[in-house]
């Protein structure tokens, strides 16, 4: 069975080995604080899809945040 950061790069479509210095951990510290402007910004708006609205924001964000991507060493 997959560990769960093993989930996650497979999900994403990568390999332990095309991510050799890829850190788990780091992309969770980059990414719950963005989640938790997320989750009060719906809390507000009250959507009535929310899982949309939360891929919107995200992507909106990624768009407007580009240094936040984890890059990946080739």
């Amino acid at each position: 069975m997959a560990s769960a950061g093993e989930a996650l790069l497979t999900n994403e479509g990568l390999t332990p080995t095309d991510t050799k210095n890829f850190s788990v951990r780091s992309y969770l510290q980059q990414l719950t604080p963005v989640l938790a402007e997320a989750l009060s910004a719906m809390e507000k708006e009250d959507p009535e899809d929310p899982v949309k609205w939360l891929a919107q924001y995200l992507d909106d964000y990624r768009t407007l945040h580009p240094q936040l991507q984890v890059e990946l060493e080739s």
